[in-house]
């Protein structure tokens, strides 16, 4: 982990859940000071630009909700010159939740895919939190935040996965149809 400042300035309010629960865990995250802004719709200010000592780290996080990307091209590059040793890292991701029992997280629910009308499940629990109703409880909050954005929430998963299975049928989904998984051959031919 590096020692340089970090500010990260993140869209909104699940970005920011989202970098609190990282800070609670210091080996997952720089530590630094967290702003909401949305840096994809708003250009930085020039009194926020100048707040930037040399040398710090600036990580913009948002989502993949939108293709209208020239305020964030144009935050970049005056990053970029305001601040010439400022690093930008841009985060793109979807959202999810997160389950922590003494600041360690034990499970995750993420937007694996998104596409136009659709959002796909992804969970991950810890293998000691297991059989204990984390990923259900994390699923359902995925759906709700799905449904309330419009969108219709779905789960793929691998056939010989059969927690998952479990899990999204106990969250109401039904088996629609398989899907065919098609793996590159690992000896490049």
């Amino acid at each position: 982990m590096e020692n340089k400042k970090c500010f990260y300035l993140v869209e909104g309010e699940c970005e920011e859940k989202l970098l609190k629960a990282l800070k609670a865990q210091p080996a997952l995250i720089n530590p630094g000071t967290v702003k909401k802004f949305n840096a994809v719709q708003n250009e930085i200010p020039a009194s926020r630009l100048m707040s930037f000592d040399p040398g710090s780290r600036v990580v913009l996080v948002f989502d993949t909700d939108t293709d209208v990307t020239e305020h964030l091209k144009r935050n970049i590059e005056m990053l970029e010159k305001v601040c010439s040793k400022v690093e930008v890292l841009t985060v793109a991701q979807g959202f999810g939740n997160i389950a922590l029992d003494q600041g360690q997280v034990c499970a995750v629910s993420f937007s694996a895919a998104v596409s136009s009308d659709e959002i796909d499940i992804g969970v991950e629990t810890h293998e000691d939190y297991r059989g204990k109703g984390l990923a259900a409880v994390l699923s359902d909050r995925m759906c709700e935040h799905i449904l309330e954005v419009g969108k219709k929430p779905v789960w793929a998963h691998s056939s010989s996965n059969l927690g998952s299975m479990k899990t999204a049928l106990k969250c109401g989904f039904v088996q629609d149809k398989i899907n065919t998984v098609i793996r590159k051959n690992d000896s490049g031919g």
